[in-house]
């Protein structure tokens, strides 16, 4: 129904002129393109349609909900994400100025999960619990941080009583909503990756199923993608023969997905495209000097564009990779890099565990 709705609405603007809702026509035309149709570059050009009519007189009560639309789901898959933050950060203030408290929201909630001071100050703000109509996936955040951190969750009876995943999964299948149960499964399976249970993230994954479809355009779908594929290819490394085919084969599936949107532009996703190139290379048991040139891309990729729990992680896989080859120099370095990018992210529950476990 939503194409059918967004094609009629751009006929419209087109034969009768531009309007308020032209805005929502050519931003919605810009989300199918990128989602949908696999062609970001058009979608971009949709995205900047409908920001020339935002510059129109009278638009002001649709300006924070189309500044979402082309920042939270159509820049993402050809810019970097970090030049979202402000325009997000904008679209939530003119939301709150123009009385839109659900638009001011939703700008807020891409910036929360990128975790980084602007955020840390921004959910603070008592404004947000009032008018954020969907708190639930910013309670999946609040969740994951405590977990990376260390910090015991309590109840805030001023915000919400949902305390773990399994709370917010409750929650999502009483309310059929599959976008907050996509933002809850993209959690788990990170966690569990980047605590390095490879076989439960794996299993977790296949769990959640396709969470796409409940994710359209959304960032959060492409990262899924990402870390579906690292689950299955560290679940291929550790597995007997039979089984290894397996998860190799849905890694692949899932690795041909993120090389096509690098392909096509998605600046977001080279780092994690090397570190997948890398694992896929250590299932497969090829040369270690290839290894680790594919590591060394993945950490300076992420590093280059602000993914700094990737780097984090990648250095930790090149770690675990060389400990296996008996290499202590560049096990050590590795480990080192990555309990740095760790303490530096905030994640001092990991930095812990890695800490102990180089005792």
């Amino acid at each position: 129904m939503f194409p059918l709705l967004i094609f009629l609405m751009v006929r419209t603007s087109l034969e009768h002129g531009i309007n308020a809702s032209s805005c929502d026509a050519f931003a919605g035309l810009g989300i199918l393109l990128c989602g949908g149709f696999g062609n970001p570059k058009r979608g971009l050009e949709m995205a900047r349609a409908a920001e020339l009519i935002l510059e129109k007189p009278g638009m002001n009560r649709i300006k924070s909900r189309t500044i979402f639309v082309c920042e939270g789901l159509i820049r993402h898959w050809t810019e970097p994400l970090r030049s979202t933050l402000d325009p997000l950060l904008r679209g939530y203030k003119i939301g709150l100025e123009c009385g839109d408290g659900q638009s001011a929201g939703i700008n807020l909630t891409p910036v929360i999960g990128l975790q980084n001071e602007t955020q840390n100050e921004t959910v603070e703000s008592s404004t947000v619990v009032q008018t954020q109509n969907n708190l639930d996936i910013h309670i999946v955040y609040l969740i994951s941080s405590k977990i990376l951190m260390g910090v015991e969750s309590r109840t805030d009876k001023n915000t919400s009583s949902l305390n773990s995943f399994e709370d917010v999964l409750v929650e999502a299948e009483k309310s059929d909503n599959q976008s907050l149960r996509g933002y809850v499964y993209t959690a788990i399976v990170e966690l569990k990756l980047i605590f390095g249970e490879y076989e439960a993230a794996a299993t977790a994954t296949v769990e959640a199923g396709d969470i796409r479809p409940g994710l359209f355009a959304n960032y959060t779908g492409v990262r899924f993608t990402f870390l579906a594929a690292l689950a299955y290819l560290k679940a291929a490394q550790s597995s007997d023969t039979r089984e290894r085919r397996r998860w190799k084969k849905k890694g692949l599936k899932e690795l041909k997905l993120v090389r096509s949107w690098v392909k096509k532009g998605n600046v977001n996703l080279e780092h994690s495209l090397h570190l997948l190139e890398a694992e896929l290379a250590v299932a497969e048991r090829r040369r270690s000097t290839y290894i680790e040139d594919r590591y060394k891309s993945a950490i300076e990729t992420a590093k280059v564009n602000g993914f700094i729990q990737d780097q984090a992680l990648s250095n930790e896989l090149a770690s675990l990779y060389f400990a296996s080859q008996g290499d202590v120099t560049r096990r050590g370095s590795y480990m080192k890099q990555a309990i740095d990018c760790y303490s530096e992210w905030g994640a001092l529950a990991k930095v812990d565990q890695l800490t102990k476990r180089e005792a």
